[in-house]
C-alpha cells in the first residue's frame, strides 16, 4: 500500500510504503529512486506540456499566458519547476516537493488565489505505475 501525507506548508510529502514484508534495503531503495524520478518527471511535464487557458499578460517584453484555476502552473522563469525533486529517506520513505519558496502557494492556493496544483496529480496519475515499480524493484532484489 502506497500512501502520501503532506507535511508542513504543503510544498513537500511524504510517500509511504506499507506491509511489504521480506524486502531488501537495496531494492526499496532503488525503487522508491525510481519512483521520485517517476514523479519529478511527471509533475515537470505537467507544468510544461499542459496547455494553459488564463490570461494573457506582457513579462520582459514577450507575450505569456497564464494558468487558470486548477491546472497546472504556467512555466514563467522555471524556478518552481526546476524545484521539483524528492529524497529517498531510510527503505520506506520517498519525500517529494517542490523547494521553490512559492510552491506551497501554488499547490494549494490562497484567499486570493485558487491552486494550481501540479504535486498531487502527478502522485494521483502515476499511483499504479509508482506501485509497480516498487513491487518490481524489490522483486528483482529477491529474484522473483
Amino acid at each position: 500500500m502506497i500512501n502520501f501525507i503532506e507535511k508542513g506548508n504543503g510544498r513537500t510529502g511524504y510517500l509511504y510504503i506499507e506491509n511489504l514484508a521480506g524486502n531488501t534495503d537495496a531494492g526499496c531503495r532503488r525503487a522508491l529512486a525510481k519512483g521520485g524520478q517517476i514523479l519529478r518527471k511527471t509533475a515537470s511535464d505537467s507544468i510544461l506540456k499542459t496547455a494553459k487557458t488564463g490570461r494573457y499578460y506582457k513579462y520582459r517584453g514577450r507575450r505569456k499566458r497564464a494558468s487558470s484555476a486548477g491546472q497546472p502552473p504556467a512555466n514563467r522563469t522555471g524556478t518552481n519547476r526546476k524545484s521539483i525533486g524528492f529524497q529517498v529517506q531510510g527503505t520506506r520513505k520517498l519525500r517529494f516537493g517542490a523547494g521553490a519558496s512559492y510552491s506551497g502557494y501554488l499547490e494549494r492556493g490562497t484567499s486570493k488565489m485558487q491552486a494550481r496544483p501540479f504535486l498531487k496529480p502527478a502522485i494521483k496519475k502515476e499511483q499504479k505505475t509508482l506501485y509497480d515499480t516498487i513491487e518490481n524493484g524489490i522483486g528483482s532484489e529477491l529474484g522473483a
